[in-house]
């Protein structure tokens, strides 16, 4: 840990309860923001339809729906929706904390670890937060709102530590974007092979966590914009 005071300590506590909490994938290198996945809005009609990544949700299974982490995924979305602005300030202020505190816990970050965008203020406060906090945290931020990143990218900016990867929606299937709209903001994209299609495991930047104890190890293909296609094995 870097050295920090008591007070920004007691400030780190302070915060994290008012955001609800972040969450620590044991798979990823950092910290994640995520809120229910029964709250997605193209993922609760995907969840129904069989050969879709979201018919095989891991945030519908295991850990993810134990009481206790359900219920901080509730909590984290009804903090967020209950006063947005403030919510902004409160995250800025608590990943600059957590930089300076444990710099080697904070280069890499996932928005939605469980969940998805709900609507375009939430993707522009997002941005809000990538452009104001240190550009040594790298965000990532997977979602099926093609249409929720398509009309927020009319008006706004990509920043640099931000990489949006639109996921397709269904497995063995690759996202192709239409580059007049994605592709001066270098949004990227994902795709889940089933091993089913043989293609599908072809291309691509082929996520080795599987191979590695079901771990990122030192690959960050996730939240690097020069890899335009991730493709996952599904699990």
């Amino acid at each position: 840990m870097a050295r920090v005071s008591k007070t920004e300590l007691a400030r780190i506590r302070t915060l994290w309860e008012a955001i609800g909490g972040l969450s620590r994938p044991g798979k990823m290198p950092g910290y994640a923001w995520g809120i229910p996945a029964h709250n997605c809005k193209t993922g609760s009609t995907l969840v129904k339809v069989p050969g879709s990544v979201c018919n095989i949700c891991y945030a519908l299974k295991n850990r993810y729906i134990m009481p206790q982490v359900a219920a901080a995924y509730e909590r984290r979305l009804k903090i967020y929706q209950e006063n947005p602005t403030q919510w902004v300030d409160q995250m800025i202020e608590l990943l600059e904390l957590l930089l300076k505190a444990y710099p080697a816990k904070m280069t890499h970050f996932r928005w939605f670890d469980s969940g998805d965008l709900q609507d375009k203020e939430m993707l522009e406060r997002i941005l809000e937060i990538a452009w104001i906090v240190p550009n040594s945290i790298k965000f990532w931020l997977p979602t099926r709102e093609y249409g929720i990143v398509k009309d927020v990218l009319e008006t706004n900016v990509v920043p640099t530590n931000l990489t949006i990867r639109l996921s397709a929606h269904m497995q063995d299937r690759v996202l192709h974007l239409n580059q007049e709209i994605f592709g001066n903001a270098h949004v990227t994209t994902s795709a889940v092979a089933s091993g089913k299609e043989p293609k599908t495991a072809q291309i691509g930047w082929q996520c080795p966590a599987l191979k590695a104890g079901n771990k990122c190890g030192v690959c960050r293909a996730c939240w690097s914009r020069d890899v335009p296609l991730v493709v996952y094995p599904a699990h």
